[in-house]
């Protein structure tokens, strides 16, 4: 195909600004068996770009895996002699929490197919997204406590304390870089109590592969939680059974305690969108929204980030040390930092207010 203008900037705010990609280095894509996560258009565009820019392009296509534990030892030798290695495979989801070997760089690409290339989701520079994210952590980082609400009547407080000593946020980091600049690293949910309502589906955190994925809500579910632990449940008699035996059969394949809520973290991309219904596909939308400010999540289900089980929380109000960093959905925090550097406003013009579409209005 012949690429647009705009998909070429995307390929290249990757390859560039993200990566670095310098003539004679190696690309390695890591791509899907088809076609039907990832469409292979965009897969071909950065390939395009990757070879005009001078580097040595390879695509392969290993089989999907089941979790991080079967991360094939081909691959492993593959990506430990490339400069720079691309997930465009759930194989990348699989491992971001997994070191991988390797001195090269390691990043996930969640541009789906060529439209989202092109969007303002992978256009914006790259550098401006991760110098939000940077003082972002460092806010976080020098913060003490943590207040989550949402028009349900969610209601969570938790310190930024962590089973008592004090670590930094970029502890928690993914071992494989993002692009684009997508969401922080989890805040641990040790201390945190309160009440969460959750709506919309269980769904799986894309650790391990396990069926059936998801549990779809008939109506929101109350979660009572104390020091990251799950007390009860409220809803109605039958979703509350449902629940129940949805974390009790995850639990049991994994043979961990399920009602463990590990972490959480919220999308810090205003520019994200996903075009579709959600429930075509929650998986493939997962990747996507979660990068949305509008998307909330919750890593439960087992003592270990990412979890099983995600939690959906949507158009929350996000407060550090009682500063309003999210409200209803809106990353607020992003216009008082345009504000204060002049140099990065005009990037970020007219994407910080509008509300994107994410599949689920």
């Amino acid at each position: 195909m012949q690429a647009t203008q705009q998909q070429k900037f995307g390929a290249l705010n990757l390859l560039q600004n993200c990566l670095d990609v310098q003539s004679g280095q190696s690309v390695l894509l890591v791509c899907e068996p088809d076609d039907s996560f990832y469409n292979n258009d965009v897969i071909h565009i950065v390939e395009q770009e990757s070879i005009r820019l001078g580097a040595t392009t390879r695509i392969v296509k290993p089989a999907l895996i089941k979790g991080p534990e079967a991360f094939p030892d081909s691959l492993a030798d593959e990506v430990d002699k490339t400069d720079h290695t691309i997930f465009f495979s759930r194989i990348g989801d699989n491992i971001r929490f997994t070191k991988i070997r390797g001195q090269g760089s390691k990043t996930i690409c969640y541009a789906l197919d060529a439209e989202l290339l092109a969007s303002a989701f992978c256009t914006t520079p790259h550098n401006i997204m991760q110098e939000i994210l940077d003082h972002l952590l460092d806010d976080m980082d020098s913060a003490n406590e943590w207040h989550i609400t949402c028009p349900l009547g969610t209601d969570l407080k938790g310190t930024f304390q962590n089973q008592g000593s004090r670590r930094t946020i970029k502890d928690n980091a993914f071992t494989l870089g993002t692009f684009p600049v997508v969401i922080f690293p989890p805040i641990p949910c040790d201390t945190m109590s309160g009440r969460a309502v959750i709506t919309h589906w269980l769904s799986a955190t894309s650790n391990h592969h396990y069926e059936p994925a998801n549990l779809v809500l008939d109506h929101p579910v109350s979660v009572f939680v104390e020091n990251g632990k799950i007390l009860e449940f409220e809803s109605d008699a039958t979703t509350i059974a449902n629940v129940r035996r949805h974390y009790g059969h995850v639990g049991s394949l994994f043979d961990i305690k399920p009602y463990n809520v590990h972490s959480w973290h919220a999308g810090v991309n205003p520019m994200t969108y996903y075009p579709h219904p959600a429930v075509e596909n929650i998986e493939r939308w997962g990747s996507v929204a979660f990068a949305s400010p509008r998307y909330t999540h919750f890593h439960t289900c087992g003592d270990y980030p990412p979890g099983e089980i995600a939690w959906s929380m949507f158009d929350t109000t996000i407060y550090i040390d009682d500063k309003k960093y999210w409200e209803d959905g809106e990353f607020v925090y992003l216009e008082h930092f345009a504000l204060e550097n002049h140099s990065i406003n005009s990037a970020l013009h007219n994407s910080t207010q509008t509300t994107k579409y994410i599949g689920i209005d």
